[in-house]
């Protein structure tokens, strides 16, 4: 964990967590907004969601190949991956502890929450954390679905009736209404590489919930 953030670098800030940390200390976002300026940062950006469209594009290219089923690196603990160009000289504030490898400099939400807490900001009365909104494999499903012009629902799994411990949703991609499958258990993601029931297929490496949640 950062103790101190290295002055001069730019905050890119996701609106989700912007609007958690502003319920969290009930301030508005010029409030905010200054009290990350008090921390040392130089600037504090909306960051777009850099890693879920990358990867949308990936999963896509992918599927067109029939070289499926792609594996999501959206766990960074499980997957090395590729950082995006546009990650250099920027304060990164993620979701996932995993995540802050990815980039150079990088700072959990809890830690700028943290941080923001020494600085004196006080947590709302009667505050309790808000939920995250779509995890992060949701997203990137979402971002594919928009690169293809499809028009669908928010893609939501649920146990699988077959597999024990495996999640799923269907997904509508393409023009082709595929299957996406999360695992935990590697033996099981092992045999699921060679499933061709699932277009994607996601294995993650915190027991119980992901980490991001």
């Amino acid at each position: 964990m950062l103790c101190a953030i290295p002055k001069g670098l730019v905050m890119l800030l996701p609106p989700a967590a912007a609007r958690r940390l502003r319920e969290r200390f009930n301030v508005s976002e010029a409030e905010l907004h200054a009290s990350l300026l008090r921390l040392g940062v130089a600037g504090v950006r909306a960051a777009n969601d850099m890693d879920a469209l990358d990867e949308a594009g990936r999963l896509i290219d992918c599927l067109r190949r029939g070289q499926g089923p792609y594996v999501a690196y959206c766990c960074p603990l499980w997957a090395n991956r590729m950082r995006p160009a546009e990650a250099d000289g920027f304060l990164h504030v993620v979701d996932c502890p995993g995540r802050k490898a990815v980039y150079g400099m990088a700072l959990t939400e809890r830690e700028l929450a943290a941080m923001l807490l020494r600085q004196g900001l006080r947590p709302a009365e009667g505050h309790s954390r808000a939920a995250s909104g779509p995890d992060r494999l949701t997203r990137v499903l979402m971002a594919a679905q928009a690169l293809c012009g499809e028009v669908g629902q928010t893609p939501a799994f649920s146990p699988s009736q077959r597999l024990p411990g495996v999640e799923e949703c269907a997904l509508r991609l393409m023009g082709r209404t595929g299957r996406v499958a999360r695992v935990r258990d590697k033996r099981q993601a092992r045999a699921l590489l060679g499933d061709t029931q699932y277009q994607v297929l996601e294995i993650l490496s915190c027991a119980g919930r992901c980490a991001e949640n």
